[in-house]
């Protein structure tokens, strides 16, 4: 098992969801995290724009519901379900969605320019190297993983995408880490009561130091470990997911500093 860069705790932010106008949840200032930010957005009267002005971060912003209007500069996109879409550092952002819109962030300082690059969720469902059907159905992990900001996006840190998972399925599975090249957010949406998930986060499964239930709206914090997650039976696990590279120039690549636990090693992951 490869170290972790630092000795950051996963953590687990309940309900996530449940407020109105933007909101950050955490970030590195909060210590949750080395690099990564998370934001929400859940757009009600009054509260259906918000400006980011710009910073050394770069953003990905995923449309979960609704629909919102992005304008960067003299560009503007607009967002429906389950699109995503890229933001350079030092860019300011102006976001107004309609109501009941509900718009995800994650962040990453960048260290790079960039272009602003929209994902429609039509583009990535359409391609086969990025709506990738991973697992079987006799070993109960299959998923289907949707990956939007890979290295066909010229950014500096970001990796980001969601998981939509068969019912009762493993879905980051087999069980895999990759303490010295990434860390991670996972935000389970698209997840209506009374479903649930577990999630594991471990270096160990003889203590294993994070296993929790997990929900709509809540949103788990991995700076380092194993993170194998399980729906229960009858219900899927959704959720998007946020990844942060250390280095820039090495790290980008999904498949990259990949290390399954040494008990699965011989179960196919990507």
């Amino acid at each position: 098992m490869a170290q972790p860069i630092n000795n950051i705790p996963p953590s687990v932010h309940r309900n996530t969801h449940k407020h109105t106008g933007f909101r950050e949840i955490f970030s590195p200032q909060s210590g949750a995290m080395a690099y990564l930010t998370y934001a929400r957005m859940i757009c009600a009267p009054g509260a259906c724009s918000h400006t980011l002005p710009g910073d050394d971060r770069e953003w990905a912003i995923f449309c979960i519901n609704g629909t919102a209007k992005v304008t960067v500069g003299n560009e503007r996109f607009d967002l429906g379900r389950h699109d995503m879409l890229y933001v350079p550092r030092q860019r300011r952002i102006e976001i107004t969605g309609t109501e009941g819109a509900d718009l995800a962030f994650g962040a990453a300082p960048a260290d790079r320019d960039a272009n602003c690059v929209f994902i429609p969720f039509k583009q990535v469902s359409g391609d086969p190297t990025r709506c990738i059907d991973v697992g079987t159905d006799e070993a109960h992990t299959k998923r289907r993983i949707h990956s939007y900001i890979d290295t066909s996006v010229p950014c500096s840190r970001l990796l980001a995408g969601f998981t939509a998972g068969t019912p009762g399925a493993w879905t980051s599975w087999p069980p895999h880490e990759h303490n010295d090249s990434k860390e991670e957010f996972y935000l389970f949406f698209d997840m209506p009561a009374p479903a649930f998930s577990t999630q594991y986060v471990y270096s160990s499964l003889d203590r294993p130091e994070f296993v929790e239930v997990v929900r709509d709206g809540d949103c788990v914090a991995i700076p380092s470990g194993y993170h194998p997650t399980v729906a229960a039976p009858g219900f899927s696990t959704v959720f998007f997911w946020v990844m942060a590279a250390y280095d820039p120039d090495k790290h980008r690549d999904l498949k990259y500093g990949i290390t399954i636990q040494p008990e699965y090693s011989n179960v196919k992951f990507l």
